[in-house]
């Protein structure tokens, strides 16, 4: 269950690349320093999509807090994240460790560095990604596998993030 919920957030965030739009330009990122932290609470905006000819609307809600996560994805019919939350399998908890600082092209709002992140869900399956901070958004690594599968290895860890920001709440 857990993997079929990794493989909806993936799902979800490679969604939200395909039709994000954002009202908050972040400031371009030129440290090449490793974060330290991602701590805070993290949400994307709400995205809408047609998925399988009907109308869906979706947003995630990252919560960080010293090593621990919280992942909440709300999955709606029609398009304006309200009504029943279609998502069954609640909010997943994980525990991640930040790593060693990569260089980036700068493809994604001007970002030229992110920082190694391993998390590891509650049946102890670890996945590998980046993750940058700028201003106050937050991008994750974008696996730009077409299967949309978890980065399960460190040799496949994302060399590139997300065109879509998590903005700090």
């Amino acid at each position: 269950m857990k993997f079929l919920t990794g493989t909806l957030l993936c799902s979800t965030i490679l969604l939200l690349t395909g039709c994000s739009s954002s009202s908050t330009t972040p400031a371009a990122a030129t440290t090449k320093t490793a974060l330290t932290s991602i701590d805070g609470i993290w949400q994307s905006a709400c995205q809408a999509r047609e998925i399988d000819g009907g109308p869906y609307s979706f947003q995630v809600t990252l919560t960080a807090d010293g090593g621990n996560s919280v992942i909440i994805q709300d999955f709606y019919n029609g398009l304006t994240c309200e009504g029943v939350n279609l998502d069954e399998d609640g909010p997943e908890n994980e525990t991640y460790t930040l790593g060693d600082v990569v260089t980036l092209d700068g493809s994604v709002a001007s970002i030229t560095s992110a920082t190694k992140i391993d998390s590891t869900d509650e049946d102890g399956v670890t996945s590998y990604s980046i993750v940058a901070i700028s201003g106050n958004n937050l991008y994750i690594g974008d696996d730009d596998d077409d299967d949309d599968s978890i980065v399960e290895t460190e040799e496949n860890r994302p060399e590139q993030l997300f065109n879509v920001a998590l903005v700090k709440q």
